[in-house]
């Protein structure tokens, strides 16, 4: 499940500590938005991102996503690896994850849909791929999201049967603001018993995921 798809892109990240806190903020000002992560996680900033892609991705099309998003990846592993976000597939109890602000284009702002926000990292939406009945997605939670000041979105809590009978339990939320002019996200998990392990943590990085009105 490759997460990190042809077309991902970067912008700057600001770091601020928590003075006494086991969690420090990740800012990005120029799209108005924070979240926390715990002290410990390794942080992967745009030129790291573009450069595990730089096979995947022409210059033309670096410097085009450049100007239109966002994106940082974390990995809380004792051995911190920018492929276990790529994958999401870190087998040291430990979770991963991203953040990302895209920028719609016109077409998408007019057919955006809870659908296409939960398949932003997705060839297809995870709860039209459950449906289908094969054996490799559990939906725990499918809840639609009202914030102040218009941002709405959908939260995505569901499990991922891979291969060998590893199960993932990714937890995502998803927003788009009330002019739908971009789209903010954060996703993160781990194998399942690394998820129950980590639920608390895991949940207070979700609810930190904060957008400013523009």
């Amino acid at each position: 499940m490759i997460l990190l798809a042809a077309g991902a892109a970067l912008l700057g990240v600001c770091l601020t500590a928590c003075t006494g806190s086991r969690f420090r903020y990740v800012r990005h000002e120029s799209t108005r938005t924070y979240f926390k992560v715990p002290q410990a996680w390794r942080l992967f900033n745009e030129d790291e991102i573009l450069k595990a892609q730089a096979s995947q991705l022409t210059a033309q099309e670096r410097a085009t996503v450049k100007q239109t998003q966002w994106y940082v990846a974390f990995d809380g592993a004792h051995a911190p690896l920018l492929a276990h976000v790529l994958d999401f597939d870190v087998h040291e109890g430990q979770p991963s994850g991203l953040a990302k602000v895209r920028v719609l284009t016109t077409d998408e702002r007019s057919s955006l849909t809870p659908a296409t926000l939960r398949g932003e990292l997705f060839q297809d939406d995870p709860v039209h791929a459950a449906s289908l009945g094969n054996g490799t997605l559990d939906i725990l939670d499918n809840t639609e999201v009202t914030r102040a000041g218009g941002l709405h979105g959908v939260h995505l809590l569901m499990n991922v049967h891979r291969t060998g009978g590893r199960v993932f339990t990714f937890n995502q939320i998803a927003l788009t603001d009330k002019k739908v002019h971009a789209l903010y996200l954060l996703a993160l998990g781990c194998e399942s018993s690394c998820y129950e392990a980590n639920k608390r943590t895991i949940d207070e990085v979700i609810a930190s995921w904060t957008i400013k009105d523009h």
